[in-house]
This record gives C-alpha cells, structure tokens and sequence, in this order.
C-alpha cells in the first residue's frame, strides 16, 4: 500500500509538472499550437536521428522484457522536462564553491548517470562540447565524472563515429599519467573504438 500511495504521488507529481510544461510549450513551441500534446512531445525528440531513434526503440523493447520499463519511462520524462539541463547548470555553478563542490557535484553525477544509463536519447543529450568540457574537467575530483562518461558513451554507435578528437585527447592524458581514473577513461577509449561490437 505505501509503495502504490508513493507511485499515485509520483505519478501525481509528473502530472502537474507536465502540465505546467504544456502551457509553456502553448506560449513557447508553434508546432504544439497547430498539432497537439502528443505531436509537440515528438518535436522535442526532432534533433535526434533516425539511427539513435530505432536504438532507443529497441532498448524500450528490451525493457519491458526485463520488466525495467519504468526506469526507461522516467528517465524520457526528465529528458523532456529538461531536468538534465538543470543538474548540468547547477553543476557549473557549485564547481566555483568549493564548500558546496563535492558532495552536491558527486549527487549530480549519480543523478545525470542514471538519467543516461543504457538509454540512447539521453546519452545524445548530454554528448555536447559545453557538457562534455566541464565533464572532462572533474575527471580528477574523485565525485563520478568518469562513470558518468562510461555511460554516455556506452553502446551508443552514433556517438562512437562522431569527430571525437577533442575527447580522446582529453581521456588519454590520465591514461598515460595513469590516474586513478585511468581504468575507466580507457574503457571510454573502448566504446568509442567499438560500440555493440561494431569497430
């Protein structure tokens, strides 16, 4: 009874914060004027391939076999809420403090590696130059940022043949000064020479 009052609440919740998402998207978004709820939702999605598209059918296939559907569910509404924007900026803004810097920046990184685990649309979200700097940045800070890129770039074909020049870069040079963080900045390496064991 308490975890299906806690869904109702949660679900509540998204509800009311979807709501509040279409009247923006009413004043902000033309396309959700002329077609629709559903229609604008699909718009949001507009910048994403055909490829990453089909991938990320797929893995909401694979989930609800492996009864994970809920997580995949939550995870596209965050990324349609933007919430990943937000713990990005957020992110910027505590790594000036270093009072605040390590516990919140180490929460955000959990938070942002959930949001993008095994999930090929959020993976592409976070995968820009901005993102991906400040990312590389706290690779030495010991809060996740590693982890975090493991999961960005894990299984995900079309992020692997990207001009990822810049990024190999930046993950070589804690390999070759063998970091701590060097194990898993090589496993970055791996998914960007191969993804789903496609070279």
């Amino acid at each position: 009874n308490n975890k299906r009052n806690l869904r109702g609440q949660w679900c509540e919740l998204m509800l009311n914060e979807l709501d509040w998402f279409q009247e923006q998207a009413h004043e902000h978004l033309p396309c959700f004027q002329a077609n629709g709820r559903f229609a604008s939702f699909r718009a949001l999605d507009r910048d994403f391939s055909v490829d990453v598209s089909s991938l990320h059918f797929r893995v909401r296939c694979d989930s609800v076999q492996l009864s994970d559907e809920n997580t995949l569910e939550m995870q596209d509404v965050c990324r349609v809420l933007k919430v990943h924007s937000t713990a990005v900026n957020v992110l910027k803004a505590v790594s000036s403090d270093t009072g605040m810097a390590s516990k919140m920046t180490a929460a955000l990184y959990d938070f942002l590696r959930w949001f993008c685990k095994r999930n090929p649309k959020n993976q592409v979200a976070l995968y820009t130059t901005e993102s991906l700097a400040l990312f590389i940045k706290h690779l030495r800070d010991d809060v996740g940022a590693e982890h975090l890129l493991l999961a960005i770039l894990e299984a995900n074909y079309e992020l692997s043949v990207r001009n990822n020049s810049q990024l190999i870069q930046d993950l070589i040079i804690p390999v070759s000064e063998k970091a701590p963080v060097a194990p898993l900045c090589t496993k970055c390496l791996q998914e960007l020479a191969v993804a789903n064991q496609i070279p």
